[in-house]
Formats: C-alpha cells, sequence, structure tokens
C-alpha cells in the first residue's frame, strides 16, 4: 500500500489491488487544522493505512477528522466506514438514497444487484472487493446533494448524479478545482467506456451527469479505481465515458432487434459472445444488472417494451 499527494492538500491512498477491478482506493482532503476522507474503501483495504497516513501527515487520527465523505454505498466504498468511525468519531455522510446500505448491509445483496435465490447465497462467500462484511452504522448526515459543506477551511460541493447507483454523489474542490468522482467516471482502471450501475442507477442519469460535469472547471480528476487525470486529459474521460453508455445502449438495443424477444439471459449470452462492448468485471451478476437498468431507460425513452413474462421486444 502506499499514499501519495496528488496535489497540494489532496492525498490519495492506495490500497490492494482487484485483478480486473481496480486499487481499492480512498482520499484525504488536507485542511489547516483538520481533514476530510473521502470513501473509506473497504472493511480491510486500504484500512489501517488511512489511519497511519493521517498520523504521518502530522494529523490527530482521534480528533482531527471532520467528515467521512461517501460517493456512494457499495461495499468497496463503505466497508471501512465502521472501523474508521469507531477510531475517529467522525461523522459519516453519504446521500440519503444510499444510507440504507450503510445502516442495512444486506440490502446491497437483497436489492441492488439482479440475483436469484442461490446467487443471493452465494454471495455470503464472496472474497471480492463487492463482499458484504461489515457491520452497520448510523449515518450522521444524509446528504440531499447540490449542497455546500464546510469544514473548517475546507469547502467541499456535493453533486448528485445518481448514474451508478441512485444515491451517487461526487464531490468537488474549487479551490484545487479537483472532482472526485467515486464509480461515476471511470468506474474500472484503464477503460473509461466499461461501466456497471446497480438496480437503483440509470445509464441516462450517468450520460447526463458525465456531460454536466464536464462544466465545471476541472484540472484534476480522481475516480475511484482508475489513475488520475490531470488537465488537457480530463474532457477526453468525459468523451469517453459517455460514448461507452452509447454503445453499450445501442448494442443492447441492437440485439433485442435481432432477436425480435429476447430475456435477460439471451442478452447476457449475446453481449459475451459479440465482445462489442466492454463487460464489467468483479461479480457475475454485474452484467445482467447492467442490462437490466438498460433496458429500463430505453423503455423510458419508447424504444423497447417488457411483456408480463419479462420477454423484451423493441417497440
Amino acid at each position: 500500500m502506499a499514499s501519495r499527494e496528488i496535489v497540494p492538500g489532496i492525498v490519495s491512498i492506495q490500497g490492494e489491488y482487484e485483478p480486473g477491478f481496480g486499487y481499492l482506493t480512498s482520499q484525504l482532503i488536507l485542511g489547516d487544522e483538520e481533514l476530510v476522507i473521502v470513501d473509506p474503501g473497504t472493511a480491510g483495504s486500504p484500512g489501517r493505512e488511512v489511519i497511519e497516513t493521517i498520523e504521518e501527515l502530522g494529523f490527530n487520527s482521534k480528533s482531527d477528522v471532520a467528515a467521512i465523505l461517501c460517493t456512494h454505498g457499495h461495499p468497496d466504498h463503505i466497508g471501512g466506514c465502521s472501523r474508521i468511525q469507531k477510531h475517529t468519531k467522525a461523522p459519516v455522510m453519504i446521500h440519503n438514497s444510499d444510507a440504507i446500505l450503510i445502516e442495512n448491509p444486506s440490502s446491497f445483496i437483497q436489492d441492488r444487484l439482479r440475483l436469484d435465490f442461490a446467487g443471493k447465497l452465494a454471495m455470503k462467500l464472496e472474497r471480492g472487493p463487492l463482499k458484504v462484511n461489515y457491520k452497520s452504522i448510523s449515518v450522521d448526515k444524509k446528504l440531499q446533494g447540490n449542497e455546500s459543506l464546510s469544514f473548517g477551511d475546507i469547502e467541499v460541493e456535493v453533486i448528485h448524479t445518481g448514474g451508478h447507483s441512485q444515491g451517487h454523489c461526487v464531490f468537488y474542490v474549487r479551490d484545487t478545482k479537483t472532482l472526485f468522482s467515486g464509480d461515476e467516471l471511470n468506474n474500472y482502471p484503464n477503460n473509461p467506456r466499461k461501466f456497471y450501475v446497480d438496480l437503483s442507477g440509470s445509464l441516462t442519469a450517468k450520460a447526463d451527469a458525465a456531460r454536466k460535469l464536464q462544466e465545471l472547471e476541472i484540472n484534476t480528476l480522481i475516480p475511484s479505481h482508475d489513475e488520475v487525470h490531470l488537465d488537457a486529459d480530463v474532457p477526453l474521460q468525459f468523451r469517453e465515458v459517455r460514448s461507452g453508455i452509447i454503445d453499450f445502449q445501442d448494442a443492447i438495443l441492437n440485439h433485442v432487434s435481432a432477436r425480435g424477444d429476447v430475456d435477460i439471459e439471451q442478452l447476457v449470452y449475446d453481449i459475451k459472445q459479440s465482445r462489442s462492448v466492454p463487460i464489467p468485471e468483479g461479480l457475475d451478476s454485474l452484467l445482467p444488472t447492467t442490462i437490466v437498468v438498460c433496458l429500463h431507460d430505453l423503455e423510458k425513452a419508447g424504444l423497447v417494451r417488457q411483456d408480463l413474462d419479462d420477454i423484451w421486444h423493441k417497440v
């Protein structure tokens, strides 16, 4: 594990590398007398490294942590909340729509992934970064989005995006022109077109977020699992993210059209066989989950319809 200063006042703490998923990272926003943790990671990684880094920077980890901010409620971002809050006594803050995932961790398995009964049982044995192996805690502040938070001399703008999950937010520090994008942008390393959403998410909201966020003045883009992107490279990431979403929607629509009528399992098979778009990794359920969300977005646009037997047709 390693920590490094990205720009003055912003420190990234790199945890374990998960093949196909990327690094598990946390970030620190430093003020003169206190700091803010962004996304404490899983229950195990970066883990203790967060506390050690805070101490190495000359802060008191038991009194100088002003808040624990979570971009969203997936296990690889909130799993460390319980342990770090117990040590720091800092308030945990997350959007209202994802707070349930901290207060009732099993809801991630029950409500956010397309899993049958066997799949839900298998999740209890899951060992990857999306395993649910952390204690529930109360959320101290439920964010609404489009609000500003002040912690001493630290100012953070909360922007609700709601694409990757219904409660996903990004955090913008205007002083350093830094955007903490969580999983809304650059969901995976080295491929901004590769992504997944949970069942509460929306590809339409994800694409809208990528378009609207580009209007901000951003010199430093910090995704959770990808490398940091700087200056002229930032607009390219936004364009690639939007292109990836459009390509995925087009691929689903084309497969529905080719089949005439199709269920989710057939679409999963067709997408994998065609290799027309990047396939989300980490859990087998991520692709069917993302396909379901995509179909519902296309249904709202009047392009496909679903019958009572969960068979999809092109309109």
